[in-house]
Order: C-alpha cells, then structure tokens, then sequence
C-alpha cells in the first residue's frame, strides 16, 4: 500500500531533494512541500487519465438530467465526479460509435455531461482512484514522472532532466505492458470467406 506522500518522497529521493511529513506543512522542507502541494495532484490525475489502467476502470450506469440539450441530442447523461477520462458508452450490449460514416456522433461529451440519443447508457471510465489502489509498476512509472517535473525546480541540469525524461518513458512503457497482459486475449472470429480463400 502507497499513499500520496510516499510516492512524493521517493520521487524527491530520486532527484536529492529533501522529503517532507505532509504536503505543504513540513517547515524542514518548504520547498518540497509546496512543490507537491503544487503539482502532484495534477500530475496524479494526469497520469491516471493518459491510459486505461485495469485498477482504475469502472462501469457505471449514468443518470439522466431532467434537461434537454439544446439541439441535436435527445438526452444528457451526469458523468461520475470522480471520472477522469470516458473510454466507451454503451447501450445494452452495444457500444456507440462515432465513426459510423455519416458524419453523425452517437454521443459526445461536453463538461461533466455526455449528450445522446439513446436511452439508459452505461460508461466505462477511469476513475480518480486512491494510491493505495495502484499496482508497483504504475507507483514506480508515477515516481519516475515526478521526479521527471520536479528535477528543475530545485536547482539540476538539462542533462538530468533529459536523464530523468528517458526513466519515465522506459518505466512507463513497462507499467503498460504488464497492465496489458493482466487481460485476456480478444480471439478475432474467422471469417468462412477468409477460410475458404487459404484453403
């Protein structure tokens, strides 16, 4: 189990910064404080917002708004406060789609609202989540793009940031790769026609 402050000071470990015992109340550690007052937050939402992490995925039907968009749409969805990226929104068992060739949305999404003509939908979304909820390999691509944002602010050189910029690709193309494999493989079905023409 991680929590926000832990993950903070193995970020400031990394780069030789001094660690602090809360966000922005430690008086040995000010600037620390304030610079994970500052931007941790962002970069936590940002992070978990950038890729669909198993740990972060949520299904929830959404509540329809007693308002009527506009125009062009029948019905207004509220989207949960905690989500921080829509991947897909569904009706029943089928997923709408935007590229359906007539250059007509099935939905879109404005604010925290996403507006439609389908009844009952159900999204998928990421989820604002807890540390205490991610796996290692996400704490450590989350480490490594701390201390990746922090470096220039207590005093290293481009060639640090530059170093610290290469770690976080590399641990966080790992972190993808292992959240990947966790889920099975999608076996495409055979076409007969496709069969027939290997035969």
């Amino acid at each position: 189990m991680s929590t926000a402050i832990e993950i903070w000071n193995a970020a400031m470990m990394k780069i030789g910064a001094d660690r602090i015992t809360a966000a922005g109340l430690d008086p040995e550690a000010q600037m620390e404080a304030a610079l994970a007052a500052t931007i941790y937050p962002t970069e936590k939402r940002g992070f978990l917002r950038s890729y669909a992490w198993n740990c972060a995925v949520r299904r929830q039907t959404l509540a329809q708004l007693s308002e009527q968009p506009a125009n062009q749409f029948k019905y207004a969805y509220a989207l949960p406060d905690d989500c921080l990226r829509v991947i897909e929104v569904r009706t029943g068992d089928m997923a709408l789609q935007n590229y359906n060739g007539e250059g007509v949305r099935a939905y879109t999404i404005e604010g925290k609202k996403v507006l439609t003509n389908q009844a009952g939908i159900v999204a998928r979304y990421v989820k604002d989540i807890d540390e205490s909820e991610f796996g290692p390999h996400m704490i450590e691509a989350l480490v490594a793009k701390l201390s990746f944002e922090s470096i220039y602010a207590i005093g290293q050189s481009a060639s640090a940031h530059q170093s610290f910029g290469a770690i976080y690709e590399a641990k966080l193309n790992e972190a993808r790769t292992t959240d990947a494999l966790e889920n099975p493989h999608v076996v495409l079905r055979t076409d007969a026609l496709i069969q027939a023409r290997y035969r």
